[in-house]
């Protein structure tokens, strides 16, 4: 643009002013880029000892388009961390995958979002949360599984009794040894008798033929 001026009340006549217009958009005016994040969640919220959980970080851009590096902390100790690019205006998602060492309970947080959290619970190795077939099977098959041990039960009762009866029987009756000598023992004794009666008699007799007057 030119301007003349060429009254007297100017100093400088036939002066140029010169005007340079720019055309700027919000995205160029802006110096840095405004990343914050938006949200945060995890896939799974039971694991076993480094099992990989992965967190997902979504983050929003309200300034320039440049870079940012997103830390996931556990009980506030950094264990992972990648690095996303978002343009003006723009929100992006990011998975980061981490594995969790401390068992029990951790916090999982991320950089510049203190209050965005998801609690993962961390449990022994052979504890798997995968689902244990064996197990899967006897659910299934709980009636068959429970007339199986009403049975060993009742087997079980059966055979305390049955040992209690025979060491009864073992105490009051005789071995069958014993039994095997009581008839020779009882014949042994009844010939003794025998004779002892036989010389009893054959000296009776004796004594009454002695007696008896001849004739």
């Amino acid at each position: 643009m030119h301007f003349g001026a060429d009254t007297p009340d100017v100093k400088y006549r036939n002066a140029e002013l010169m005007f340079t217009i720019k055309n700027e958009t919000d995205s160029t005016r802006l110096e840095a880029p405004k990343i914050t994040i938006t949200g945060m969640n995890v896939n799974k919220e039971f694991a076993g000892v480094d099992d990989t959980v992965i967190v997902s970080v979504t983050a929003m851009n309200n300034g320039k388009t440049g870079n940012k590096t997103i830390t996931v902390y556990s009980n506030r100790d950094p264990i992972g961390t990648s690095e996303i690019n978002i343009q003006y205006l723009e929100e992006k998602s990011v998975e980061i995958p981490v594995n969790l060492k401390t068992m029990g309970i951790n916090k999982i947080t991320v950089s510049d979002a203190p209050t965005l959290f998801r609690n993962v619970f961390i449990q022994e190795a052979e504890a798997s949360t995968e689902p244990n077939p064996l197990l899967g099977r006897i659910k299934e098959n709980s009636l068959k599984l429970s007339m199986v041990v009403v049975f060993l039960l009742f087997a079980g009762m059966l055979y305390y009794v049955r040992n209690k009866l025979k060491e009864e029987t073992t105490v009051n009756v005789p071995s069958q040894g014993i039994m095997d000598k009581l008839p020779e023992n009882s014949l042994s004794d009844l010939k003794a008798r025998l004779n002892d009666k036989m010389k009893e008699l054959t000296s009776n007799m004796k004594d009454i033929m002695k007696k008896r007057p001849r004739t």
